[in-house]
């Protein structure tokens, strides 16, 4: 499954704009997609 296959789209809510300063993102993802391979694929992808 590539990057693009696991993440839909950004998520836009008074929480997750209040978290882009930490750093933090937030993505709706595929129902297939869990947490430990979401990050591994992403930082395959950005590396």
């Amino acid at each position: 499954m590539n990057v693009r296959d696991i993440i839909i789209a950004p998520v836009i809510t008074e929480k997750s704009v209040a978290g882009l300063s930490e750093k933090k993102y937030t993505f709706r993802v595929a129902d297939g997609a869990n947490k430990i391979e979401s990050p591994k694929r992403w930082k395959r992808s950005s590396a």
